[in-house]
């Protein structure tokens, strides 16, 4: 819900947000057409209470958000072996929007999986 949300509110009007899942190399994918996140930035905005400088002013200081949601939202993918992934949306485009992907972690040779028959915390 986290990222879904970030990218509804990074997301300028007349902007687009895509939802994708169930791909063949991701589990889930969420993409905007905001300012992105800088290259430099990406390890940084999943720490708790980082603001990227990111934003329609240059700053995050007029968006909503303290820094937890995307901190929660790594460690909560994590904790279910998976991984989460920044990128650019479109590399082409100017600004570049932000994906954020969802996707199986390599362990021990073989794709860490959800299964049906476990339990979701």
């Amino acid at each position: 819900v986290n990222l879904v949300d970030n990218a509804v509110k990074f997301t300028p009007e007349g902007g687009s947000v895509a939802i994708g899942c169930g791909g063949p190399a991701f589990l889930l994918r969420v993409a905007d057409t905001g300012p992105g996140i800088a290259l430099a930035e990406r390890a940084k905005v999943v720490r708790r209470f980082y603001r990227s400088a990111a934003g329609p002013d240059g700053g995050a200081s007029g968006i909503p958000g303290v820094g937890l949601g995307l901190s929660m939202a790594s460690t909560i993918v994590e904790l279910h072996g998976f991984q989460l992934e920044i990128d650019d949306a479109d590399s082409r485009a100017v600004p570049p929007g932000a994906a954020f992907t969802i996707r199986a972690r390599e362990a021990r040779g073989t794709s860490a999986r959800l299964s049906s028959a476990e339990p979701v915390a």
